[in-house]
């Protein structure tokens, strides 16, 4: 079974942040880090940004408290390719505006999330394979088709840790086998979804969505869904 851990942070007042900052469930590497880019903070860019950072910490924190391991603070390690290990225990982190999340699993693992927005039409081209823009002409919602197309092929170059160096455009995301084709080999990609208030294990051309999720490399495993409404119920969680 995995574990995913949701935030949404959207209404996260200042003293929140600092109440956060101050306790023992962010890093000293990650602390550090934060307090760098705090000296050059002047937009609200930045605090999105900033809120970002700090959540998705919490959520490698609150993940590690399901599994019993120390999170106070957070003791992980950083592999090769920087991905985040602790115990024999996979993450992947990812985070989009107003959103942070981790999962947690006993295998190599990778997740992406994004909002639903507009996105440019111009990126079919540098993400879509040959076969996937002849879906994409055809598709109902061609919006939502790009996001779902990005999200699951983000997800599998985190599981891989290739990142976006390793080329979106030579992978497939085959939507009705829910899975990435990449050269001979396949990988199972689970997109879910967050609309209306309720969480669904499934997205297609004719789903809506709020926020979508994509985990690649579960295979058939269960998925666990915690989702926390604001950072202050983040904090009761890991302080409990």
């Amino acid at each position: 079974m995995c574990k995913l851990f949701i935030v949404d942070h959207t209404q996260t007042a200042d003293a929140e942040i600092k109440h956060i900052m101050d306790s023992s469930f962010i890093s000293g590497e990650r602390a550090e880090e934060l307090h760098m880019l705090s000296r050059n903070a002047d937009s609200m860019h930045f605090r999105s940004s900033f809120l970002q950072a700090i959540s998705a910490e919490l959520m490698i924190a609150a993940a590690m408290r399901s599994e019993d391991l120390p999170y106070a603070p957070p003791e992980y390690y950083r592999m090769e390719r920087g991905k985040p290990m602790a115990d024999n225990r996979f993450f992947s982190v990812s985070h989009t505006k107003g959103y942070a999340c981790c999962i947690i699993c006993s295998k190599p693992i990778g997740i992406d999330m994004e909002v639903n927005r507009s996105v440019k039409p111009e990126i079919a081209r540098k993400l879509l394979s040959d076969a996937e823009l002849v879906s994409y002409a055809a598709s109902k919602d061609r919006n939502r088709f790009l996001l779902r197309h990005w999200v699951a092929k983000e997800s599998y170059l985190k599981l891989t840790g290739d990142g976006l160096a390793g080329g979106l455009r030579h992978l497939y995301f085959d939507e009705n086998n829910s899975s990435i084709e990449a050269g001979e080999g396949r990988c199972k990609v689970r997109l879910i979804r967050f609309d209306g208030g309720r969480w669904h294990m499934h997205c297609n051309d004719d789903d809506s969505f709020d926020l979508l999720i994509s985990v690649s490399g579960t295979d058939n495993d269960l998925i666990r869904v915690k989702f926390f409404k604001d950072l202050a119920s983040v904090m009761k969680f890991l302080e409990n």
